[in-house]
């Protein structure tokens, strides 16, 4: 199983440099949890676009807290 990573990286910046830092530390199978989806992209597509061309090819897993 892999391991969960917490972020506090915020969709404003189109830079991220501490969202850029966790990803290179993960590996397949590990989870990027952020608190809603406006902390990771600013619109619905840029989070798309963020799932299918980052983490999907590295097996990263996206969670969504404030979504439950």
């Amino acid at each position: 199983m892999g391991e969960g990573y917490l972020t506090a990286a915020a969709g404003i910046r189109k830079d991220r440099p501490k969202l850029t830092a966790t990803i290179e530390r993960m590996t397949a199978g590990d989870t990027l949890v952020i608190y809603k989806p406006d902390r990771g992209a600013r619109s619905v597509k840029e989070l798309l676009v963020f799932l299918e061309d980052t983490l999907a090819p590295r097996g990263i897993n996206l969670e969504i807290l404030g979504s439950r």
